[in-house]
């Protein structure tokens, strides 16, 4: 497992992170919680990584030079290789985490699901 990518972005490299600040400026921009399935989706996906590994090495600021949206897209029109490693490593990302959750069970006498913790012996 690869939980962080490294890009070379405009001539900076950025260690990008599919990390709660990342999730929490992608719903900021679309509106929405992320789900796959869009193109567009997955590219403000792919901004909003980005945007906060920006932050993160500006050591928690953002700087002047904030990433344009529109610079961007046109980057990634040109570098769909890197726009295809970014989707196989979100894909991956998600696998992996939720082959980490705790698988929930129902309980025969009940509609409530039950968590590995709770199972009644």
């Amino acid at each position: 497992m690869r939980d962080k990518m490294k890009i070379n972005y405009q001539n900076e490299e950025y260690e990008l992170r599919l990390s709660m600040r990342a999730l929490m400026l992608y719903e900021n921009i679309a509106q929405e919680s992320y789900s796959q399935g869009t193109l567009t989706a997955s590219v403000n996906l792919f901004y909003a990584v980005l945007l906060a590994a920006q932050y993160i090495k500006g050591n928690h600021s953002y700087n002047d030079k904030q990433i344009n949206y529109d610079e961007f897209i046109d980057w990634v029109d040109e570098n769909r290789d890197v726009y295809y490693e970014f989707s196989n490593w979100v894909k991956q990302q998600n696998e992996d985490q939720s082959n980490k959750s705790p698988k929930l069970k129902k309980n025969k006498n009940s509609d409530k699901e039950l968590s590995n913790e709770e199972t009644p012996n």
